[in-house]
């Protein structure tokens, strides 16, 4: 196992930088007891912000990037712990618990993408000099703060259909629409209800920022590290590849004109103000999506008082006996099945692909049985039925895919809004005071 999985393990889903116990290498006990903010109830001690440094300058390195001046990212970094703690305050009063089936099943699937043993990632993470069980506890955070972020933000987020359709048609007119863009980003937050003398100050530090940027006094990656309140701000604020329908649309505003190296902002939305670098473009032939679909028809028989299980079975083995001596699947169908949306064409489902069958159990025996051949009686939700698989092909599904993903695209979108406002009320809503004065933030 690498360095880039060991990151990856780190990095699931959540914008904070987890708390963990202070290793042997950490200063003295006064230093080390001392608290450095209060978030409402809770301390933030030197120890817990010593060792948020220590795995945020691990996770810098091993992206590649070269950690910021110690000041700016030590105020970074107790800025995502104030928020952690705070999150799982809310946590708490909203009863989210994360047991230990969970801490294992998240990271049996992070080991499982990466092709690795739990044996790999205990040496891994020894030898980078992470405790194991400190690391199960970072998990069990990151899976507390995630579901707490969930709970609070996605059942907000609605997506209409005209939404997507008119997502769809502005994509349509865009050159290049299959292109992607290395874009990396800066957010610099605007507090609760600032005022137009707030706004007007926090515009300038991101156009201070940007300039920087462009006399080549400070890097993208560094500004971002220093000075980014949004969660990748550790990762350089780099996005990564992505389509134009991917991004944001506010940033995509500015693709056109852009060229490999260019600073573009500072641009406001509700949120504060961005600024973006394109890093570069690749254009991928178009895309194209196939689903494998089965033609199936079907005899359904509900279980109800009179027909109990064993009823229901008898019947469907009678039925299949009846069809494999040869009489007509169609018309037993018609005559005998209670599946109301199927019986009057003689049982036929159309063509549908796995993931349209809402049992998993039909899914399993449509997948399984060979072409033709008619099943034995098998339990679903809906009753006892039988089937028979008439044909397999490969079906061209783009045009609904594309809006699957476009619905994805929008929710995603909306998501990031939406936490990054979430986050700032909670902040907003809550008693935070920095101990140390050279941790405060500055706004300028």
């Amino acid at each position: 196992m690498n360095k880039k999985l060991l990151l990856s393990l780190f990095l699931i889903s959540t914008s904070f930088t987890a708390m963990a116990d202070a290793d042997s290498s950490a200063p003295a006990p006064e230093m080390l007891n001392r608290m450095v903010a209060i978030a409402n109830q809770d301390a933030i001690t030197q120890s817990q912000l010593n060792e948020a440094m220590r795995q945020t300058k691990m996770q810098i390195q091993q992206a590649g990037l070269t950690p910021p001046a110690e000041l700016p990212l030590e105020r970074q970094v107790l800025q995502q712990l104030i928020l952690q703690k705070i999150a799982l305050q809310l946590a708490k009063v909203n009863n989210i618990n994360i047991s230990e089936d969970d801490v294992n099943q998240a990271i049996n699937g992070l080991l499982t993408n990466n092709h690795a043993t739990e044996a790999q990632l205990q040496a891994s993470l020894q030898a980078s000099g992470v405790n194991y069980n400190a690391y199960r506890e970072t998990i069990r955070t990151q899976l507390t703060i995630s579901r707490l972020e969930q709970k609070a933000v996605a059942g907000t987020i609605m997506i209409s259909p005209q939404e997507i359709d008119n997502f769809l048609a502005a994509q349509a007119k865009l050159p290049n629409k299959n292109n992607q863009y290395d874009l990396s980003h800066i957010l610099i937050s605007l507090p609760s209800n600032p005022t137009p003398a707030m706004i007007a100050q926090y515009k300038a530090k991101a156009q201070n920022i940007a300039d920087q940027i462009t006399q080549h006094k400070l890097t993208f990656a560094k500004a971002a590290m220093q000075y980014s309140a949004a969660g990748d701000a550790m990762q350089g604020g780099n996005l990564g590849y992505k389509t134009s329908n991917e991004l944001p649309t506010l940033f995509v505003t500015y693709l056109p004109t852009m060229t490999n190296g260019s600073v573009v902002g500072p641009i406001q939305d509700a949120n504060g103000f961005h600024i973006i670098t394109l890093n570069g473009v690749k254009t991928p032939p178009p895309e194209q999506h196939f689903v494998q679909q089965y033609h199936v028809e079907n005899i359904l028989i509900k279980t109800t008082p009179i027909v109990d299980d064993a009823r229901a079975q008898t019947m469907l083995n009678e039925l299949k006996e009846a069809i494999e001596n040869g009489k007509n699947f169609a018309d037993l169908a018609q005559q005998n099945s209670q599946d109301t949306d199927s019986r009057s064409q003689g049982g036929d489902m159309g063509w549908k692909s796995l993931n349209q069958f809402n049992d998993s159990s039909m899914a399993n025996e449509v997948s399984s049985l060979p072409l033709n051949s008619v099943s034995s009686p098998f339990k679903t939700d809906a009753g006892w039925q039988i089937i028979k698989v008439l044909g397999k092909r490969q079906y061209d599904d783009t045009a609904d895919y594309l809006r699957q993903q476009a619905a994805e695209t929008l929710f995603n979108q909306k998501a990031q809004s939406a936490l990054q406002t979430w986050q700032d009320k909670i902040l907003g809503e809550s008693y935070v005071n920095i101990l140390v004065p050279d941790l405060k933030p500055t706004a300028s």
